[in-house]
């Protein structure tokens, strides 16, 4: 069970990161640009953590 909950919030990690970089193509402000990158990039990074733990639970 928690293993597919750490899945499913990956997941949505990885959306929010897509969703935010879409965004950030399709702005014509640099300045909100690059602040939905940014938030992209901590998604992507908490994805990637979420994942790693989801794996070692999974391992242990």
């Amino acid at each position: 069970m928690r293993a597919q909950a750490l899945e499913e919030a990956a997941e949505e990690a990885r959306r929010l990161a897509k969703a935010w970089r879409d965004e950030a193509d399709g702005n014509h402000s640099s300045h909100h640009s690059e602040l939905r990158r940014t938030w992209a990039d901590a998604a992507e990074k908490v994805a990637d953590a979420i994942a790693a733990l989801g794996q070692r639970r999974g391992s242990s």
